[in-house]
């Protein structure tokens, strides 16, 4: 797609404002297509439009906490004031609360429900209407290999991350014929802000089960997404796509 295409984008990205989430905000707004990214905190949209500008980048910021319902009305609202309505939806914004089962709060298991699932379907639902209606529109979720694979002391993160795999699969088949495709994309271990606080012995130890021998980028994910949201990924829907350097090879 050429540069005045993708100026006719308008895409939203939760969870912009670091990790993955960054990295995909900032390759659409690179392509010139015109970006939202949220953050939990006004700090965090002021850091989004700042580091974007750092680089030539012209990226909106509005804060939205996903288990939030009042959050979510607020977000809205905003959103209505805008002229244009929003035709790609990434849903990146998420939480994890880990714990072995046996210890986990069961407060700490519908945070994590509520925010990873409950609110990426509540987000959906709203943006749902405008792509309806326009008849085109472009849904991707950021989910997980552990929702395939499982992980030790993740069984609240695993189990919504899951969902998000049979709620995608459902939306595909319901809105398919308005020209709107819903798919996932479930990163391995991906390096960012979150993993540079783990250990040297447990970044050998994951590193030692990737094939490719390497961990992946925040970059990976983005291109990937770049390509779901463009002509390329038109007629790929109700598919997860896992990004892993070959340590899951399952679908």
């Amino acid at each position: 797609m050429s540069f005045e295409q993708w100026a006719q984008r308008h895409i939203l990205v939760t969870g912009g404002s670091r990790g993955i989430g960054k990295a995909i905000a900032h390759h659409f707004a690179r392509l010139g297509a015109q970006v939202i990214a949220t953050s939990q905190s006004e700090e965090g949209c002021l850091r989004i439009v700042a580091e974007a500008a750092s680089k030539g980048l012209s990226i909106e910021a509005l804060p939205l906490q996903l288990s939030c319902e009042a959050s979510r009305t607020h977000f809205f609202e905003k959103l209505k004031e805008r002229p244009q309505s929003i035709d790609t939806l990434i849903n990146n914004a998420g939480q994890t609360a880990d714990q072995i089962a046996l210890r986990l709060k069961k407060h700490n298991w519908y945070q994590v429900i509520e925010s990873n699932l409950s609110g990426t379907f509540f987000i959906t639902q709203d943006l749902l209407k405008p792509m309806l209606k326009q008849r085109f529109g472009r849904i991707i979720t950021i989910g997980s290999v552990v929702a395939a694979t499982g992980n030790v002391g993740q069984t609240n993160y695993c189990a919504s991350k899951a969902g998000l795999i049979g709620l995608s699969k459902a939306l595909a088949l319901e809105v398919g014929s308005r020209n709107i495709t819903v798919n996932m994309i479930a990163p391995g271990f991906i390096a960012t802000e979150m993993t540079d606080g783990i250990s040297e012995e447990q970044k050998e130890a994951f590193l030692s089960k990737i094939p490719a021998g390497r961990f992946g980028q925040p970059d990976d994910i983005a291109h990937a997404c770049v390509f779901l949201a463009g002509v390329g990924g038109s007629y790929i829907s109700g598919q997860v796509l896992h990004i892993n350097g070959g340590v899951y090879c399952g679908n």
